[in-house]
């Protein structure tokens, strides 16, 4: 190695390394996380691990992907909670971003309002949650054919995952939704299956809406086991949702601050410059669920 040169071999001199020196994958993973945390340092941008904990030495082998949807794909929380606030001004009821993001933000569409009339004592009538959830909805359609706004390194993540490699969604959003955004980014051919608000009686933290993916998944490839599955998530109950599923679970902290999602196995910022290789070779060192 040259004086000046860098201190850890480059992506390229590693992949040469891995085909004739053939090093173990303890190994591997500590070079591999040099790599990562150069690269984050070089271009300054949002590579960022933000918090890993404790030390697992079981391997973990990924063998499915279960993402959220809302505040994981698709930055679209802040137009739920216009949806939500311009439907609840019809009955001169209000809703700030605070008050929504402490509490609302992980319900679908039915459990918050549900849940936001129990709150304030307002009557919880089935017929006019019906019509508050179709007005919020002619919103969301609205402002979201403007413009998709997606997280652009998740969907590269994705495009980054082998082909075979199980992908599911886990979310409470409405499958209408979910399925309009898929089309537009042209993912609605990657993931094998899809749960949404509709699907299930449970929402998070419940783990039902999880074990139904996984269900599901398992019908396409049997013997997935769920601790070789990892979620992707951006709230707190998602995580508790995930690991009451016996999942292991990555938070991205673009709903929620890291300290709220410390109970994750991973903390990322997003999944920029993230791969499936990367991911396992983190999870190994991060603690059991």
């Amino acid at each position: 190695m040259e004086e000046n040169g860098p201190i850890w071999p480059s992506y390229k001199n590693l992949a040469t390394l891995r085909k004739v020196e053939k090093p173990d994958r303890i190994l591997y993973c500590i070079i591999l996380f040099q790599q990562t945390f150069l690269h984050a340092i070089h271009f300054n941008k949002q590579e960022l691990l933000l918090s890993i904990r404790g030390i697992n030495k079981k391997p973990m082998k990924i063998e499915a992907i279960i993402f959220d949807f809302n505040g994981v794909l698709v930055d679209d929380e802040r137009i739920h909670f216009r949806g939500f606030q311009r439907s609840l001004q019809t009955l001169n009821m209000d809703l700030n971003w605070e008050q929504y993001q402490k509490k609302y933000l992980p319900y679908d569409d039915k459990n918050f309002y549900l849940n936001f009339f129990l709150d304030h004592g307002h009557s919880t009538d089935l017929g006019l949650i019906r019509r508050l959830i179709n007005l919020k909805s002619r919103y969301y359609f609205s402002a979201i054919e403007k413009k998709i706004p997606v997280f652009q390194p998740s969907v590269d993540f994705i495009h980054r995952l082998t082909p075979n490699l199980p992908l599911g969604i886990a979310s409470a959003a409405a499958r209408e939704e979910i399925d309009f955004i898929l089309r537009i980014i042209s993912l609605e051919h990657r993931f094998d299956t899809i749960v949404a608000a509709g699907d299930v009686k449970n929402g998070k933290p419940h783990p039902e809406a999880f074990l139904k993916t996984l269900e599901k998944l398992k019908k396409l490839r049997p013997g997935i086991k769920p601790e070789k599955v990892v979620v992707i998530e951006d709230s707190d109950r998602g995580i508790q949702s995930a690991h009451a599923a016996k999942m292991s679970c990555i938070g991205l902290t673009t709903s929620y601050p890291a300290k709220r999602l410390d109970a994750a196995n991973l903390v990322l910022e997003n999944l920029q410059g993230w791969t499936l290789e990367k991911l396992e070779c983190a999870l190994e060192n991060s603690p059991s669920i």
